[in-house]
């Protein structure tokens, strides 16, 4: 049975699951793009999943043809102080994708269609990208006059390099999948319809796994490209210590030498605690 954290927003739905958070949006007509109290009801979900001690996994997918095409430029055209406007909701976006960073357990994206502006800074958020076969990355940002936001910048970077991160950054040129997967982008490529199902699989798998060891070796994998190779050897050893002996290691030992599935999350371990 699904539950219902919080009042539901017309156009974006947090369900939680057992120990999966499942995070979806649903403005398919309008391309999924992000009106400012959309951007802060998602803020909110991030806060409110990043809260949640108890879960495994979090999943963040979208209906309809796009994943989400950044603001809604409709909305923010409209509006007398438009600078303030947007100023309101960077800010909103900003706060909400660093909640998404701030989550410990890992979180999947399934992508499809566009993902544009701060639709991609989104979708980039994952620790697992995932992608329909007509995914299409975009940073529209010189064509309309504008700089990124949403900590784009930074992830395409730290994803690309300078030299490709600056030309999409400049150019604004979509990266269709073949690319996406080329550059790493994103791990796995389906047939769009297939996505949200083996996103949905991945995101349960890892929602009932070894929480525990799977906290720490996404804080390992983060933390690869910032400290030198003996400092990650030194927190390789403490985290592997810490988690040996634990439930969850005794019961993975023993289901691989039984030959059968492993019953994780009987018991908290000192690591899964947040």
């Amino acid at each position: 049975m699904s539950e219902r954290n919080r009042p539901a927003s017309e156009h974006i739905r947090l369900e939680f699951t057992g120990r999966l958070a499942h995070i979806t949006f649903a403005r398919p007509r309008r391309r999924n793009s992000m009106t400012l109290d959309m951007i802060e009801w998602l803020r909110d979900c991030a806060r409110t999943v990043a809260a949640r001690t108890e879960l495994g996994a979090v999943l963040i997918d979208a209906e309809g043809h796009d994943f989400c095409a950044g603001v809604d430029l409709a909305e923010f055209d409209a509006i007398p102080d438009a600078a303030e406007h947007a100023r309101r909701g960077v800010t909103l976006a900003q706060q909400a994708i660093a909640a998404f960073h701030s989550i410990p357990v890992p979180v999947i994206t399934a992508v499809q269609g566009s993902a544009a502006g701060g639709g991609l800074g989104i979708a980039l958020s994952g620790d697992i990208v995932l992608a329909a076969s007509d995914a299409r990355f975009i940073a529209p940002y010189s064509q309309l006059g504008l700089s990124p936001d949403g900590g784009v910048s930074w992830q395409l970077v730290r994803l690309l390099g300078s030299a490709r991160a600056t030309d999409a950054l400049l150019t604004g040129r979509p990266i269709v999948a073949d690319e996406i997967f080329a550059l790493g982008l994103v791990s796995r490529l389906y047939p769009r319809d297939e996505l949200r199902f083996e996103a949905e699989q991945i995101a349960t798998d890892l929602a009932n796994g070894p929480t525990a060891a799977l906290i720490a070796t996404k804080r390992l994998a983060r933390s690869a490209s910032a400290q030198g190779f003996e400092d990650q050897l030194r927190d390789e050893l403490e985290s592997f210590a810490r988690l040996g002996g634990q439930p969850d290691q005794i019961e993975g030992v023993a289901a691989f030498v039984e030959r059968r599935p492993p019953a994780f999350n009987e018991a908290e371990s000192d690591e899964g605690t947040r």
